[in-house]
């Protein structure tokens, strides 16, 4: 990425736990029949149910038992469990592992906040009475704790339950995917009125990850290119739900990064980058991971066998990936609407491809239409017009 944001920063407020849920609640109204009847209903008004306090939901995405990563291991590779969890209207925190039990605790009284709303320091009193301090760093999908109170520094990944990691990532996973116009401020963390879009380009490779940013202007055509991320190896992944996975590297002995990727299908993944979940399609299937383009092809000013080839790629990227097709076995009609050129993609039924395949030769079925806008991407209607690719290819 371009930038590597400190979600943890020195401006502190301080919030004090206890009390925190106020509750509300209507009182009950009791209607009366008419004087005609001799029955009495009783209507309970709806309950608000109580809306918690900044304070009370600070450590929410933190909370539950999480295993400590490799690189922080210490005591001959042991490994510990950090948990965060509410009890008794107040956060609580411990520090085991299966060889020592409880290592450490305490009840949190009370947290100092960075100026981005993530904790920093938090205040505990142990269940012996012990009064401590504990540093709390949270960047995207794990965190660090450290103390002086029995030396204890580590880190741990959201999510991980075990500390099992698989040696790379799903082959399904392994491409390049780019998401579309995103807000700069979202991805990168702060504001840019030069250049407020930004597209995110993530490559997953079988041993790293590689990505970078294209910020663009307001008219989303004028574009930077910002630099790569850094070199970064040993790429693990763990599988935390049905077609969710975390994917982790290093750089070094130190832990370069953490993401936590939904797999949607073959052309879509969804992933947090910055503070919001983006979605990113699959560029150049198929081929080399790619990083943002250099532009060397104007995808404004194409020919239309440009466009036709740059059709045929993305189709052999997602509908027919896989599948022992040539360009000839497809008709492209195109034409101009709106000042814009679309293509209209049908089957040819009469190639002895399409005929093996059980086409029909009484038909040519029409199976996706294409465009090129007006900044010269390639879009297609398959779930609504959508950017498919913003990089040429063959």
């Amino acid at each position: 990425m371009k930038k590597k944001v400190l979600l943890i920063t020195g401006l502190m407020v301080v919030l004090i736990l206890g009390g925190c849920h106020a509750k509300t609640q209507d009182k009950a109204s009791i209607k009366e029949s008419s004087s005609a009847s001799v029955t009495k209903t009783t209507k309970k008004s709806k309950v608000n149910a109580p809306v918690p306090s900044s304070i009370t939901t600070t450590l929410d995405g933190l909370k539950g038992k999480f295993a400590e990563d490799q690189q922080t291991r210490t005591n001959g590779g042991e490994l510990t469990y950090s948990n965060f969890y509410w009890k008794g209207k107040a956060w609580h925190w411990a520090l085991t592992s299966v060889k020592r039990g409880t290592i450490a605790n305490g009840k949190v009284s009370a947290i100092s906040n960075g100026k981005n709303g993530n904790p920093d320091i938090l205040k505990l009193t142990s269940s012996t009475g012990d009064s401590y301090s504990l540093k709390l760093t949270v960047v995207g999908e794990y965190y660090t704790v450290q103390t002086s109170y029995k030396d204890i520094k580590g880190t741990y990944i959201v999510g991980d339950t075990d500390g099992k990691w698989t040696d790379s990532a799903p082959a399904k996973l392994q491409a390049s995917w780019r998401s579309g116009f995103e807000k700069t401020e979202d991805i990168v963390g702060n504001q840019n009125s030069d250049y407020p879009y930004t597209k995110v380009t993530f490559s997953i490779k079988p041993g790293s990850l590689e990505g970078g940013n294209i910020e663009y202007k307001r008219d989303k055509q004028t574009k930077v290119e910002g630099s790569g991320w850094g070199i970064n190896e040993g790429l693990m992944s763990k599988k935390v739900a049905t077609n969710t996975y975390l994917l982790k590297s290093y750089s070094g002995n130190s832990l370069f990064g953490v993401y936590k990727v939904q797999y949607i299908n073959s052309r879509e993944i969804q992933m947090n980058f910055g503070t919001v979940p983006i979605s990113l399609k699959k560029v150049n299937a198929g081929q080399d991971y790619v990083v943002p383009n250099s532009g060397a092809v104007d995808t404004t000013n194409l020919t239309k066998q440009q466009v036709k080839a740059w059709v045929w790629s993305d189709l052999m990227a997602t509908i027919y990936e896989g599948k022992d097709f040539k360009m000839s076995d497809f008709i492209f009609d195109t034409r101009t609407a709106d000042g814009l050129l679309y293509v209209d993609v049908k089957e040819n039924h009469s190639t002895a491809r399409m005929k093996a395949a059980g086409g029909d030769p009484s038909v040519n079925p029409t199976i996706a239409h294409y465009r090129i806008n007006g900044s010269g991407e390639l879009e297609n209607d398959l779930n609504g017009w959508s950017v498919v690719s913003d990089s040429y290819s063959e």
